[in-house]
């Protein structure tokens, strides 16, 4: 009944791609996607470019930034790259979720995370018993201004699809500028200030999936890291939707 629900619901209220904004229609019995069927095939195609240093393709590179592997985590997983100023489906799709409180985006995107976040951990000898999710949290004057905090969704969203617990590990102690604003050693400065461990041991002796919506420099995910590490956390894995690249 509630996939008969879902569908004609769809078919009353047609969805749009989360990418192009096109109005997509259904076929019976297939539920439509967030993409459209162009968007989705530039999507895979995205996930298709390999790492130059590892070889393998974006959803199996498990490469870090210098940044992120100095500070402890070894493994970053992430489905594509993001160009700064490029207007791809990969940008469109961070970009929305910075923008947009779309729940049905982040299971899409938690769901394609998934299975990467899961050969992470198997290559790190980890099992779910032994895994939390927490993320790297928004600027509070950002969350008030646009509602939500994209990468708690994008956790939310994960630690479901894992069944593992989601814990609120870290916290904003500071809300000056944004990232995009500054440079690789101002972002690594001002990230280092920015966060604090909250007050409990639900990491302890645990590893951690820590979700972000992009890696730029690794500054921020690698801040949140030396905090969970020092105050117990047996190991950090990352997780972001994308990876910025040169144009």
């Amino acid at each position: 009944m509630g996939k008969r629900m879902n569908w004609l619901g769809a078919l009353l209220f047609p969805p749009i791609c989360r990418a192009c904004g096109v109005r997509m229609t259904i076929f019976a019995p297939v539920l439509p996607q967030v993409l459209c069927p162009d968007c989705a095939t530039q999507w895979r195609a995205s996930a298709e470019e390999m790492c130059r240093t590892c070889g393998e393709v974006m959803p199996k590179c498990l490469c870090a930034p210098d940044a992120l592997r100095e500070s402890g985590c070894e493994r970053l997983v992430k489905l594509t790259h993001y160009r700064a100023g490029a207007h791809g489906v990969p940008e469109r799709l961070v970009l929305r979720c910075k923008d947009v409180n779309d729940r049905a985006l982040f299971s899409h995107l938690a769901a394609e995370l998934m299975l990467p976040t899961f050969r992470a951990l198997q290559a790190s000898g980890v099992g779910l018993e032994d895994v939390i999710v927490t993320y790297a949290p928004r600027r509070a004057s950002v969350v008030r201004t646009v509602g939500h905090d994209q990468a708690k969704q994008l956790a939310c969203a994960l630690a479901r699809g894992l069944d593992v617990p989601l814990v609120r590990a870290l916290r904003r102690v500071r809300d000056g500028a944004q990232q995009k604003e500054l440079s690789a050693d101002e972002r690594r400065h001002h990230a280092a200030e920015s966060y604090a461990v909250r007050l409990s041991n639900a990491w302890q002796g645990k590893t951690v999936v820590l979700v972000d919506d992009i890696c730029t420099t690794g500054a921020s995910l690698a801040a949140c890291t030396r905090l969970l590490t020092e105050s117990g956390a047996t190991s950090v894995i990352a997780v972001c939707v994308a990876v910025t690249k040169a144009s």
